[in-house]
């Protein structure tokens, strides 16, 4: 489509000079009887028009991809500024992270799970099915978008045991530049020791498996 619209905006600039700034030569002339038969058009702004329309899908799907990221709130995870200051308090500033492993470890996850905010269109499915306990399902997000909220699942992750394994859900989310694996490896990496997990693409998903999970996830869990 990006092809045949280029040929399209070339082909209008064509017809512009003929029409507009030669009109004397026999191919000139010939376009000039082209655009008279049009009466309320031009051929040269017909072949422009029809040119945009084809680049426009790509256009705004470029668009979107550079939109920002939305500001979202991190499940037990709070800005530098705010601990900074706390610590100038004489406050401990993980006091007030949220749900904490002193009591039932599956109630600290849930809880996290529960707490859990990266926008719409990005949620987490909790189910011990093919021994996935945890699966962030991304509906008709940008890359970008995807990138933030694989950021906002490592951040739960943080302080947690981790699980043997997690799913990552593309549904209807435009491809980026780079594979989707490396994009869920990148976000996570950004947070978790990157050398603690391996991500492996599989169809509109991405497979996540930690390399020394808690053992509770499959006893107790």
């Amino acid at each position: 489509m990006r092809t045949l619209g280029s040929l399209l905006l070339l082909c209008a600039v064509a017809l512009f000079y003929l029409s507009e700034l030669d009109r004397q030569s026999p191919l000139a002339l010939s376009v000039v009887e082209v655009d008279s038969a049009l009466r309320f058009v031009k051929a040269w702004s017909l072949a422009g028009l029809l040119g945009l329309l084809l680049w426009a899908p790509s256009l705004l799907q470029r668009f979107l991809a550079k939109a920002p990221p939305p500001t979202v709130r991190r499940a037990g995870h709070r800005p530098a500024q705010d601990r900074a200051r706390q610590s100038e308090q004489g406050q401990d500033p993980g006091a007030a992270r949220g749900p904490t492993m002193g009591g039932s470890w599956r109630e600290a996850i849930l809880g996290r799970v529960r707490g859990f905010d990266a926008g719409p269109g990005a949620r987490i499915l909790v189910d011990q099915a093919q021994g996935v306990p945890l699966t962030l399902s991304l509906e008709h997000l940008s890359p970008r978008h995807c990138e933030a909220a694989v950021t906002e699942l490592a951040h739960l992750l943080q302080g947690l045991p981790l699980p043997p394994r997690l799913r990552v859900r593309f549904d209807q989310c435009p491809e980026g530049p780079a594979p989707r694996h490396h994009l869920v490896a990148k976000a996570l990496g950004a947070v978790l020791d990157p050398g603690s997990f391996k991500a492996t693409a599989s169809a509109d998903q991405v497979e996540v498996m930690f390399l020394s999970p808690d053992p509770r996830w499959r006893t107790e869990w």
